[in-house]
């Protein structure tokens, strides 16, 4: 589009209705949308690096409860693996 005219016209569907608009004023607006993008995509990134400083201060904070609770798990998990199952109870 850049090695085009800014007198050429441009058509855009919108609804029911078509607007014409010339190229120098698309170029304007593609300008603005691309740059509330990349304004979107910075904050969206900001947050990402906070909210992983927060899980990574949570994790290091409670880490030694979670491990002990994931071991309680896993021996839980274990125990009812190799428990024999007893034919006692069993209705026939």
């Amino acid at each position: 589009m850049s090695k085009l005219n800014d007198d050429r016209r441009c058509f855009r569907k919108i609804g029911e209705n078509l607007v014409e608009k010339d190229l120098a004023s698309v170029k304007k607006d593609l300008n603005v949308e691309i740059s509330n993008i990349k304004q979107t995509l910075d904050v969206i990134y900001k947050t990402m690096v906070e909210q992983e400083k927060i899980i990574n201060e949570y994790e290091n904070k409670f880490n030694d409860i979670l491990d002990r609770n994931l071991k309680n798990l896993e021996k839980k998990e274990n125990e009812k693996i190799t428990k024999p199952i007893s034919g006692e109870g069993v209705l026939v």
